[in-house]
C-alpha cells in the first residue's frame, strides 16, 4: 500500500515537473522581432506589435499546458468539471491553432471560470502544492488573456 501511493505521488511529482518545464517558457516567451506587415497582428496592453500566429502558439501551448495538470488533480479529486474544462481546454487549443484568437481567449476564460470554482469547492481535498501550482498557472493564464485581449 504504501509503495503504491509513493509511486503516485512521484508520478505526480514527475508530471508537474514535465508540464512547468513546457508551460512556463511558452507564457514568458517574448515573440521573435519580425516584420508586423508580413502577418496579421495584435496590439497588446503595452502597445507591442505581436503576430496573431505567436499569440495563437502560446494560446495553445497554454491550453495544452492547463489540460495536463488536470489530468493531474483528476487523479487526487473526482469532479465531472474537470472533464468539462478539458474539453473547453481543447476547443480553445484548436481555436488557437487556427489563429482564431477571439474564440481561443474566450474559451481560455470560461475554463478558467470552471478551474476557478472546482478549486474553491474542493481546497481542503486537493494537496497544497498542486493548489499552488495550478493557481500560478491559472494567474499565468489570465495574465495572457489580459495581454493579448
Amino acid at each position: 500500500m504504501i509503495t503504491m501511493k509513493k509511486f503516485r505521488i512521484g508520478a505526480l511529482f514527475a508530471a508537474m515537473l514535465l508540464v512547468s518545464m513546457a508551460f512556463m517558457p511558452a507564457v514568458m516567451a517574448q515573440p521573435e522581432k519580425e516584420s508586423a506587415d508580413e502577418f496579421e497582428t495584435i496590439v497588446d496592453i503595452n502597445g507591442q506589435i505581436t503576430p496573431k500566429s505567436v499569440v495563437g502558439d502560446l494560446g495553445e501551448e497554454i491550453c495544452d499546458g492547463l489540460i495536463a495538470v488536470l489530468w493531474l488533480l483528476d487523479e487526487v479529486i473526482d469532479d465531472d468539471r474537470i472533464a468539462q474544462a478539458q474539453d473547453i481546454l481543447s476547443k480553445g487549443a484548436n481555436a488557437f491553432r487556427n489563429n482564431d484568437i477571439a474564440r481561443g481567449m474566450d474559451y481560455l476564460d470560461y475554463a478558467l471560470s470552471i478551474i476557478w470554482n472546482i478549486l474553491y469547492d474542493w481546497i481542503s481535498q486537493i494537496p497544497s502544492w498542486l493548489y499552488n501550482e495550478l493557481v500560478d498557472l491559472l494567474n499565468d493564464a489570465q495574465d495572457f488573456i489580459n495581454q493579448y485581449s
